[in-house]
């Protein structure tokens, strides 16, 4: 297989290892853990709802997922920005006062915290892909697309997923011609990622987070080849950007809203590839969280 060209990527470096305060509106759906007891979901579990159904009785149309304790999934974006929320007059909710979407390249005011957002394509027990349920009636078939954001408590262990994936594929060979482009922009995305409920002491108690873990490598052809997830994401950046750039969705810049999401299905598993083709250890990789 040709190498991965980094020229050819560049506008991925931004989704990678760097770096919201999401906007619903949009083809990621949030993953989250339920905090209390409700009729229709199990505390300490992982839902996500479909941000229009908020409020619908239908549980089978109102989910992607319900009641999960692991959740696999394919990073396609990683994203830091930095947020500052504040109580502005006699709102009684939080507004954004400040946004960064390039927080490592601009001075902050105090109180502005950085966030992680972590989206991909939602993958079952069995790593094939979920099929997307809630599409118009004139869009094709395609995946389901799921975003984690890592606030508060829950960042330290994105953090220390992101500083782990390196022993992850430090015996892999590369599949691009620059060794940080490898690290930072490849790497996330050779993967099948699992997530868990772990927790965190805090002030306040144990806090529930996301343990992160790579479980599976995916096949080179799967990551770098014509139809792989580097040309998914590369296809997909505007329209990730779109979402979750709080600036592009208020109106005041950002990206162009004429961009279409490539409807083609990615597939993540291996019936298509040779045995082989397969490099997949027997163990689960153990990257040290």
């Amino acid at each position: 297989m040709p190498m991965i060209d980094a020229n050819d990527y560049q506008d991925l470096n931004q989704y990678s290892n760097t770096g919201s305060s999401p906007k619903e509106k949009g083809p990621f759906t949030k993953i989250f853990i339920s905090g209390e007891q409700r009729e229709d979901q199990n505390v300490r579990k992982m839902h996500a709802i479909y941000s229009e159904l908020w409020d619908s009785d239908d549980l089978d149309k109102k989910y992607l997922i319900r009641n999960k304790e692991v959740v696999n999934f394919v990073i396609m974006f990683i994203k830091k920005v930095r947020v500052k929320k504040e109580r502005v007059g006699n709102n009684n909710y939080d507004t954004i006062t400040y946004f960064s979407w390039d927080p490592d390249n601009e001075s902050f005011p105090e109180g502005a915290k950085c966030e992680y957002i972590f989206a991909g394509v939602l993958l079952d027990e069995n790593y094939k892909t979920v099929q997307e349920t809630q599409l118009k009636e004139d869009e094709e078939p395609r995946g389901a697309f799921v975003y984690f954001l890592n606030v508060g408590i829950k960042v330290g262990p994105a953090v220390e997923f992101l500083g782990k994936l390196a022993d992850a594929a430090k015996d892999l060979e590369p599949l691009s011609n620059d060794e940080n482009f490898e690290k930072t922009v490849v790497t996330p995305r050779r993967f099948i990622t699992q997530v868990k409920i772990g927790f965190r002491p805090s002030g306040y108690g144990n806090k529930d987070v996301f343990e992160y873990d790579t479980i599976k490598k995916l096949p080179d052809a799967a990551v770098g080849g014509e139809n792989g997830i580097m040309k998914k994401c590369q296809k997909w950046s505007e329209i990730f950007e779109k979402q979750f750039h709080v600036k592009s969705n208020s109106g005041t810049g950002g990206s162009p809203s004429s961009v279409q999401p490539d409807n083609q299905n990615p597939t993540f598993d291996d019936s298509e590839t040779k045995e082989s083709e397969v490099d997949i250890a027997d163990e689960d990789i153990d990257i040290g969280i």
